[in-house]
């Protein structure tokens, strides 16, 4: 009996292993040729909050010309050898070919505008990121701690304190911002501004403030993305 379900699980494993890589590169190439190969990196580094998505992009420039390179030198080879190639060659060279056509062609629509953009899909990503990492009641909890007057509009300019990195409570430190501001809000309340970015990658953020906090118009520089009643994202220049 033991060496029967040994037998029926080393055949589940080895269907497990032969199913899995084909349903992996499957969602690959559809999720290419709906989002794009930037998108997908994108949307990933987007759901961690990490830069590595912004390095990557230039190695993936780089496959562009390798696989402009090898599909014609794939086809050629797969015409030549198909008689003598078995069921499971002939599906492998296949799918090669799909796949630098998959690769291809997304880059070909991402340049008619029909995917959306690269720093577009970092920022849904992003927005799960903050969802499910942030504790928007913790960071509103000590929010409404702090002295309200340290923070006040002189004349028509909003005055920001900027938070060290000893002074941001754990529910902050923890996201590791480049940037921690107190500010106010339209109404003159408080609110904490969480910022990362920079450079030429653009900017993006997280905004707290009260649960009845508006959410500012977006425009050409700045987009605004709500996540909770008081708290949203936004990204931009």
């Amino acid at each position: 009996m033991d060496c029967a379900w040994r037998k029926k699980a080393m055949q589940s494993l080895r269907m497990c292993c032969h199913v899995l890589p084909w349903a992996v590169l499957t969602a690959l190439v559809a999720s290419w040729l709906v989002w794009g190969p930037f998108g997908v990196v994108f949307y990933a580094g987007g759901l961690f909050n990490s830069l590595w998505a912004h390095m990557l992009w230039p190695f993936l420039l780089l496959l562009i010309p390798s696989a402009v390179i090898s599909l014609p030198i794939l086809t050629l080879r797969i015409v030549r050898r198909w008689p003598t190639l078995d069921l499971r060659g002939k599906k492998c060279r296949v799918l090669a070919v799909l796949v630098c056509c998959a690769f291809l062609g997304s880059f070909a629509l991402g340049f008619t505008g029909v995917m959306p953009s690269p720093f577009d899909m970092y920022v849904r990503g992003f927005w799960t990121y903050a969802l499910w990492r942030m504790d928007i009641m913790a960071i509103r909890t000590w929010l409404e701690s702090q002295d309200p007057n340290e923070s006040t509009e002189f004349g028509s300019i909003l005055l920001e304190r900027r938070l060290t990195e000893s002074e941001q409570p754990a529910c902050i430190a923890r996201l590791h911002p480049k940037t921690a501001m107190l500010s106010l809000d339209d109404a003159g309340r408080r609110l904490v501004c969480l910022l990362w970015g920079g450079g030429l990658i653009g900017h993006w953020g997280i905004e707290v403030g009260r649960q009845d906090m508006p959410i500012p118009p977006s425009d050409a520089h700045i987009q605004y993305f709500p996540l909770v009643p008081g708290a949203y994202i936004w990204s931009g220049e």
